[in-house]
């Protein structure tokens, strides 16, 4: 995929559909890679909590590389928020921008304009708050994008808990591990939800704590 984008980046017309079939082919592929993980198994609780026919930001607990491809999979609607080495990596960086995924170089602030265009296209943004992936299962701090993103262009909120995930493949792994992985959705919540809080900087630190709570119910469950 990497390599047919940067052919199509030479054409100087047709972006938008282009654009449209590579995250249809993102989606597959995605799929695709785990699907051959014949290892695997994957359990799913509340998907009927997804909606990707209204945008959402979409936030998750970060474990392993499977992560990323299990939100990817669920629809051809999302764009992920990335690091600047993913977005100019010269083995896959051409494909991430031609998916219109969103670098945090320049701080969330200044990308609000460019998410904007994506909710208006109907793309759902993918954010892990805790920024990078987490060498234990425990939780880490939550940065305060999404829930900024959130109130600024008033997008409701879509928890997703991932468990195993971190079992499956471990940093520097190249195989994925005999493992079951587990994603539950929770109930959206309201940019405007003041149970959480009346500013974006409350709100961070409450729905950490109440996704905190969540996943660990969750993760004696499985």
């Amino acid at each position: 995929l990497s390599i047919l984008a940067s052919m199509l980046s030479f054409i100087p017309f047709g972006k938008r559909n282009c654009s449209l079939l590579f995250h249809y082919l993102i989606q597959k592929m995605s799929w695709l890679i785990v699907f051959v993980a014949i290892n695997v198994r994957i359990k799913k609780f509340n998907s009927k909590e997804l909606n990707f026919n209204k945008p959402s930001i979409i936030i998750a607990n970060h474990q392993s590389f499977v992560d990323i491809l299990q939100i990817l999979m669920l629809s051809s609607k999302i764009v992920l928020v990335v690091k600047d080495w993913v977005y100019y990596s010269p083995i896959f960086g051409r494909l991430i921008r031609y998916l219109g995924f969103i670098t945090i170089s320049d701080g969330v602030e200044k990308n609000i304009d460019s998410i904007r265009e994506l909710i208006k296209k109907g793309y759902s943004i993918m954010i892990f708050p805790e920024g990078s992936r987490s060498k234990t299962d425990k939780l880490g701090r939550f940065h305060k994008g999404a829930f900024l993103i959130s109130e600024r262009l008033k997008l409701e909120i879509t928890p997703i808990l991932l468990h195993g995930y971190g079992n499956a493949i471990r940093k520097n792994d190249f195989l994925i591990k005999k493992s079951t992985v587990s994603y539950k959705v929770l109930p959206r919540i309201k940019w405007n939800d003041n149970r959480f809080g009346s500013c974006y900087q409350e709100k961070t630190k409450a729905i950490k704590q109440y996704f905190k709570t969540e996943l660990d119910s969750f993760s004696k469950e499985r």
